[in-house]
């Protein structure tokens, strides 16, 4: 069986990320040639085992792009994957690269088959496109969840073909702030939209990383895509209509809550009390009505760090609101969060809409380490190794080509 070091070009990188699953299997036979270690974990298999055995065999019911698959787990047990397949091509036939998530609990069934436990699993249900470009700002690979969400045609979107989809009035945007991330080289988030493959405009969420060599050469990005068209939809309606607020106060699936800011004798902020939480506050805190109600953040989690009330008590006291990402270190999680003012200059309400991205923080560690171990493979080996462009010509020569060749590795 060929292992996932022997991976050719980018989709080499996808098939090492750290804690995301990926199977390769032949296109025609449906038979798995290669599976790393995360997807092997998901089903109780060693890697090894997973080599020649079809999918059909492991899958309950016909897998299908995006669609809930309940799995056979090596012990008898089951668990429910969600598949985004990319269909490539290499020399001996066509082959398909597959990112297996787990379908995150509370999310539709598998349709024919029984409900069952499922394994913890992140909150977001919406499918993670994962992405990645050179120093210039091309795209090298797109996950099957792009083609799938666009419309696009494999390889439309590598290149620039991607900013065929965006929206109009973002393109400047989105191309200022790659351009200047990649200057800068750091990370970089940004809010677009992006067109559906039903014509309809979706806010989406970018998160990139730099990718860089053991040289410290920038190599270009590695990031993710995911659709917060309902996260918008629900700021806007917090902000403009009470009355849409309380009905999104229950049914969202993001964690919501009110609280009003303490003030010392001179007017500074030194703690907050829980006011109103949503159903979804439980399932992303771990805290519960009973836990927090009527008390105050420093009564419930004695440890938190200043920032939350520090920050918190800036959009009381200023009105100005304001989003960012953070670790809650006494909860062990991580979140991304909206906070707004309720009420005029003399309120000390705020309200608190929120997200865990723990899981998806995890992944980004994961992604640079593996990245990071991709590109010693590819310093290193023993033969010699190059990337194209479309155009046949070299992209970056490793250093034994560069040896066997006279030229400088790149």
């Amino acid at each position: 069986m060929a292992g996932p070091d022997e991976a050719q070009g980018p989709e080499r990188e996808v098939f090492l990320l750290g804690g995301v699953g990926v199977f390769e299997a032949d296109a025609e036979s449906g038979l798995i040639t290669r599976a790393n270690r995360a997807f092997g974990e998901l089903l109780g298999y060693p890697e090894a085992e997973l080599s020649g055995l079809p999918v059909a065999d492991l899958a309950e019911t016909a897998p299908a792009e995006g669609v809930p698959v309940r799995f056979r787990r090596k012990d008898g047990g089951g668990i429910v994957l969600e598949l985004h397949t990319t269909r490539l091509e290499r020399e001996g036939g066509a082959y398909t690269l597959t990112v297996a998530q787990r379908r995150p609990e509370g999310g539709p069934g598998v349709p024919g088959a029984p409900s069952a436990p499922q394994p913890a699993a992140p909150t977001a249900s919406a499918p993670v496109i994962v992405w990645l470009t050179d120093p210039e700002g091309r795209c090298t690979f797109l996950s099957g969840a792009w083609y799938d969400f666009t419309g696009q045609t494999p390889p439309g979107g590598l290149g620039l073909g991607w900013a065929e989809v965006l929206h109009p009035d973002d393109r400047e945007l989105v191309g200022a702030t790659l351009a200047a991330a990649g200057e800068a080289l750091r990370p970089f988030r940004l809010d677009f939209r992006l067109r559906r493959r039903d014509g309809l405009y979706r806010w989406v969420i970018g998160v990139a990383t730099p990718r860089f060599g053991d040289d410290g050469a920038f190599l270009g990005f590695v990031g993710s895509v995911i659709d917060i068209t309902e996260r918008k939809e629900a700021e806007a309606a917090l902000r403009d209509s009470e009355a849409r607020y309380r009905s999104l106060f229950s049914s969202i699936d993001e964690g919501f809550n009110v609280i009003e800011l303490l003030l010392d004798a001179e007017g500074r902020p030194t703690d907050y009390r829980f006011l109103e939480i949503n159903p979804a506050f439980a399932g992303q805190t771990g805290l519960t009505a009973e836990q927090t109600l009527g008390k105050t953040v420093l009564e419930v989690i004695p440890g938190l760090e200043p920032f939350w009330i520090e920050t918190y008590g800036r959009v009381a006291l200023t009105g100005e609101p304001t989003r960012f990402e953070h670790e809650a270190a006494a909860l062990g999680r991580a979140y991304d969060v909206y906070a707004f003012r309720l009420g005029g200059p003399e309120s000390l309400k705020v309200a608190v809409l929120f997200s865990d991205v723990t899981e998806r923080k995890r992944l980004q560690e994961a992604l640079r380490g593996s990245l990071g171990e991709l590109e010693t493979i590819y310093r290193t080996a023993p033969v010699g190794l190059a990337l194209f462009d479309p155009e046949g010509r070299y992209r970056r020569v490793n250093d034994r080509l560069a040896e066997i060749n006279g030229v400088e590795a790149s």
